[in-house]
């Protein structure tokens, strides 16, 4: 990547601030590039939060696999080391920019813990309903390209 591409990139982060944000308030994005869809259609943001929308997006990561994350998160919570990165949908909504698989593992768990099939000790519950994300604010139709070149070049999970 030339020199100034970088530097543009860096200058798009910069458009991000940490928030804390209900799980409720996240939705999942169907446009992730892990998730096949036939066609490969872009779903439209006014749609995203539809519920259909989000099942077989959840249903899609839960497919890919997410048991690790889920199994890390029951024992220890999630960590705010490597955060979720958000973008803005609608008023209080967000749509996740980086972090499917973990934002899918969290209400997966959020999900099997109010049905009562798992416990979960309060601060691990606590930790997963509201957790504290970076929401990018800029205008970037790429930014989620931008993040997840930066953070899958040294390795995390392909």
């Amino acid at each position: 990547m030339p020199k100034y591409k970088k530097l543009q990139a860096w200058a798009e982060m910069s458009n991000m601030g940490s928030q804390e944000v209900q799980l409720s308030q996240i939705f999942l994005d169907p446009n992730n590039p892990r998730i096949d869809r036939p066609g490969k259609e872009q779903i439209a943001d006014n749609r995203i939060s539809e519920t259909a929308v989000q099942q077989e997006c959840l249903q899609q990561l839960r497919n890919l696999g997410i048991s690790d994350l889920m199994e890390s998160m029951k024992t220890s919570g999630f960590w705010v080391v490597d955060r979720i990165v958000l973008r803005p949908l609608e008023t209080d909504q967000f749509v996740v920019v980086e972090g499917n698989r973990r934002v899918a593992a969290l209400k997966t768990l959020q999900s099997a813990y109010s049905k009562g099939r798992i416990d979960l000790a309060k601060d691990v519950y606590d930790g997963i309903t509201k957790i504290e994300a970076l929401v990018y604010h800029g205008k970037n139709p790429e930014i989620a390209w931008i993040i997840q070149g930066f953070r899958h070049t040294p390795g995390i999970k392909s």
